[in-house]
């Protein structure tokens, strides 16, 4: 079996090689690393800026808590209306009809 892998290995290594031989190699330019440091650089500095900002995290906890409250609403109705344990009953048939073709698949021999 390991024969039969390490084969599929060189197939695969030498189709690789057949199509991407042909192309060039491209180099980024001589200042690319340069300047994505300075844009890590803005990017972090900005970051501080905002993290010392009171106004953006009271905006998040207020967007956190508007999701909970709807999460907690549709939790709560579908509770009510029954959705849920319909939800809950298909979970059980599915894993039945799982177990189903487990114990089926069981019999053949591939």
């Amino acid at each position: 079996m390991n024969n039969k892998h390490t084969y599929g290995d060189e197939i695969l290594r030498q189709s690789i090689n057949k199509y991407l031989g042909p192309l060039d190699v491209i180099e980024p330019s001589s200042d690319f690393t340069d300047q994505v440091m300075k844009q890590v650089v803005i990017a972090s500095s900005q970051q501080e800026k905002g993290s010392n900002e009171a106004p953006g995290g009271v905006i998040q906890l207020r967007r956190e808590m508007i999701h909970g409250a709807i999460a907690a609403a549709a939790t709560y109705i579908f509770i009510q209306t029954g959705v849920l344990s319909k939800l809950l009953a298909l979970n059980t048939t599915v894993l039945e009809v799982t177990h189903y073709i487990e114990r089926i698949s069981g019999y053949f021999t591939f």
